[in-house]
């Protein structure tokens, strides 16, 4: 996820009902969202929310974030089953397009639609050049490793190769062989 992105999460909490054998949906169940931006190891969201809700957060730095939704389930010794269904989409889409149709027409519609495509192209482009700069950074400094490591290769290999000439040189003038 690029710098600066909105990202907006629509979640749904079913808890499994054994006498009907299936899920259904629970007004007491409750969630707890929480939204980590592991880059910088900060909490963009930390907040309860009902059995079917939406969250809205904004990508502080470029990478990978962690969205972590927990039932609150107060069953200890019997614990419930909980089914969640997440839809992650990138910006507020839905109020975006919602407000927009009152206003536009058909053609006008098209036209926001490719406007908004065409945002969020430029956002994983940018999104692309900064992990593409990030691992041209980590390619030169391993390259830069493999150099200083093949300095000292050769350094060991010339240091053996002398000390074995000399050690050979002493072996056979102790044999009388030179």
């Amino acid at each position: 996820m690029s710098k600066s992105t909105v990202m907006t999460g629509v979640y749904r909490a079913e808890e499994w009902i054994e006498q009907d054998k299936k899920f259904v949906e629970n007004p007491a169940v409750g969630i707890q969202i929480t939204v980590l931006e592991i880059p910088t190891n900060s909490l963009l969201v930390n907040t309860r929310g009902q059995h079917i809700g939406k969250f809205v957060f904004t990508a502080l730095e470029a990478g990978q974030h962690q969205i972590c939704l927990q039932g609150n389930s107060t069953h200890w010794f019997n614990p419930t089953t909980i089914k969640m269904s997440l839809e992650v989409a990138y910006g507020d889409a839905n109020e975006q397009t919602k407000d927009h149709e009152t206003k536009l027409g058909d053609m006008g519609m098209r036209v926001y639609e490719l406007n908004r495509k065409v945002d969020e192209i430029k956002t994983e482009q940018n999104y692309q050049r900064d992990r593409e700069i990030e691992f041209r950074n980590l390619s030169e400094n391993i390259n830069g490793r493999i150099v200083y490591w093949t300095f000292m290769q050769i350094a060991v290999i010339g240091v053996v190769c002398f000390w074995q000439v000399r050690h050979l040189r002493s072996f056979f003038q102790a044999k009388k062989l030179v």
